[in-house]
């Protein structure tokens, strides 16, 4: 066994093999260098990583799994499934972000392609029947796993596939990652067990990979959140047989009553750090940045960012294309010292514009070579090389744009107040076709002349176009409807005397609390004086939010002179105007 120090749980003891295959291999070293969170501009010591979360869900499941096994022996033995399930667990909690893209939670939808090929190289890597087709029906419904994890079983499965014996445990092994359980279990209570594990680690309410990350973020970054007994809970955790009303699972994971207490604490810790870290106007701006830096980087950079062959090492095919670079380059040099001490000044220039036709081929190669083992390092490094304000304000504070309202209940004072519930779904539909025309067609995402420029340009080309009069008719009510929101931001400008017009729009969800979510209400808790098991809704109070309906809100960002201030309640009157009038 080796031991790996961690602040928060102690020693982690992992194996040898483990430790020699997967933890010191290049795929999931490079998890060192991928932060955890995007919190760094409020909270300066959240330098954590994925590699140190990965450890800590590893432990927390292991933890987990063996008390599942000890609480739940009868049940588990009475099923006889032919799989190590503690293996396969514990080795998807282990890997279950090594397919992380750098910055995290950033920049994962860049993984997804116009043609959605991770989608299809998942299927192709787990090759079980039974996964292809629950996959497709999730899909079918909207639960699609996260970018993250579909490509983390990518990886996980190519690089270690020595650690599965067969196509049932690449399958098990999947959708603990990415949270796809066994549908009709009704009369199949191996795959109800199975699903069991599988929400250990990936569920909707509490699972080992949100708990390590509720405690390790707290910690990490001295947020004064609510303390979490996570000894006490996974202590709890054990197999029920079920027999709630309207559940279609004959098992199915459960918690004893002692554990009652931390689970409520920790709802609360996760609606915390939701509400108040998350959903902070600075951290919501960093991921817009971070999103527009990405989109730049891979647009200047000639080679494939973003993909597969990006987070495994170069390939021999790659070693010998640098190899073979260099070495031609450095027959250049000699080639070029060795024409210089010639008297033939033909046969000089001759040679010498075939040396500058190779330098030009050698040099075309090198700028398409492929980055691997991509990081949030390699992002920084090519955001470095290109001149543009998102990448400016990366680096320089003062030049980064501020919330004209600061927070969710800001937003209600300043703008939701003046919005009635008829007008809410307008406001939301205009503001789809604003942020639409800002992320996909305007010059920058940012509300400026040049966008007004842009839009104005437009709204005089349509007539004049070969377009349908249908077409004509649809393009000039968009950007007719655009240039109201933009001439109205214009007239804040002017209005509010700021030296920069200048705006971005950052559109995100009002804070909904877990408390209120049904699954969470349907949590078993075991009652060792019955013998029976209880909802967790009949045990503890769970609310609900209101204005459930009226979740969507925005940001909107200036560019801030030290000396300036902006008053947030008319621009909201100015945005509700557009709606009302």
């Amino acid at each position: 066994m080796k031991r790996f120090k961690d602040p928060i749980y102690g020693y982690i003891h992992i194996s040898k093999e483990i430790v020699n295959e997967i933890i010191d291999t290049p795929e999931f070293q490079r998890l060192r260098y991928i932060k955890q969170t995007s919190y760094l501009p409020v909270y300066a010591t959240a330098l954590h990583n994925r590699f140190v979360h990965s450890l800590g869900v590893y432990f927390l499941g292991r933890k987990a799994c063996e008390a599942l096994y000890n609480n739940s022996e009868d049940i588990i033995s009475e099923h006889e499934i032919n799989m190590d399930i503690s293996s396969i667990f514990q080795l998807a909690c282990l890997l279950h972000d090594i397919g992380h893209a750098p910055f995290s939670h950033s920049g994962e939808d860049f993984y997804i392609d116009d043609k959605k090929t991770i989608y299809k190289r998942l299927k192709e890597e787990v090759d079980n029947t039974g996964f292809t087709l629950d996959v497709d029906y999730y899909h079918n419904i909207g639960k699609i796993a996260a970018p993250h994890e579909i490509m983390s079983v990518i990886v996980a499965l190519i690089r270690f596939k020595q650690f599965f014996q067969n196509e049932n445990e690449r399958d098990f092994f999947a959708r603990c990652i990415t949270g796809y359980e066994y549908r009709n279990v009704e009369k199949n209570s191996k795959h109800a067990i199975l699903n069991a594990f599988i929400s250990l680690l990936n569920s909707t309410t509490i699972d080992v990979d949100r708990l390590d990350y509720l405690i390790r973020d707290a910690f990490v970054m001295g947020y004064n959140s609510i303390s979490i007994d996570y000894d006490r809970l996974l202590d709890s955790v054990m197999l029920v047989k079920i027999q709630i009303a309207n559940e279609h699972t004959p098992i199915k994971l459960a918690y004893r009553k002692s554990a009652l207490s931390v689970i409520e604490n920790v709802i609360y810790a996760r609606d915390s750090e939701k509400k108040w870290v998350q959903n902070h106007p600075v951290i919501l701006y960093e991921v817009f940045l971070i999103q527009q830096i990405i989109t730049l980087v891979r647009h200047n950079y000639k080679g494939h960012l973003f993909s597969l062959e990006s987070l495994l090492p170069p390939s021999l095919e790659d070693t010998n294309k640098h190899s073979i670079i260099k070495t031609t380059k450095d027959h250049l040099k000699e080639l070029t010292k060795k024409i210089e001490d010639s008297k033939d000044n033909e046969f000089k220039q001759e040679v010498q514009n075939e040396i500058t036709q190779i330098e030009d081929l050698v040099n075309s190669l090198n700028e398409h070579e492929e980055l691997h083992l991509l990081c949030d390092d390699d992002i920084i490094h090519l955001a470095k090389m290109i001149d543009n304000s998102f990448t400016k304000e990366l680096f320089d504070r003062n030049a980064r744009r501020h919330p004209i309202w600061k927070s969710e209940s800001e937003y209600k004072i300043f703008l939701d107040g003046f919005i009635g519930s008829d007008s809410y779904k307008e406001l939301q539909a205009q503001l789809t076709t604003l942020t639409k025309f800002l992320n996909e067609e305007a010059p920058s995402h940012t509300i400026n002349s040049e966008t007004i420029d842009y839009c104005r340009k437009q709204l005089e080309y349509v007539p004049k176009s070969d377009f349908s009069d249908a077409d004509k008719e649809n393009l000039k009510h968009r950007y007719t409807l655009v240039m109201r929101w933009l001439n109205a931001f214009e007239e804040i400008y002017k209005e509010q005397k700021l030296r920069h017009f200048d705006f971005v729009i950052v559109r995100t969800s009002n804070f909904e609390s877990s408390f209120a979510k049904d699954n969470l209400g349907r949590t078993p808790i075991f009652m060792p004086e019955t013998g029976k098991t209880y909802t967790l809704n009949k045990l503890i109070n769970l609310f609900t939010t209101e204005d459930i309906d009226r979740r969507k809100f925005f940001y909107v960002y200036y560019k801030k002179e030290f000396d300036e201030t902006i008053d947030a309640s008319k621009v909201g009157k100015k945005i509700a105007k557009l709606i009302l009038d």
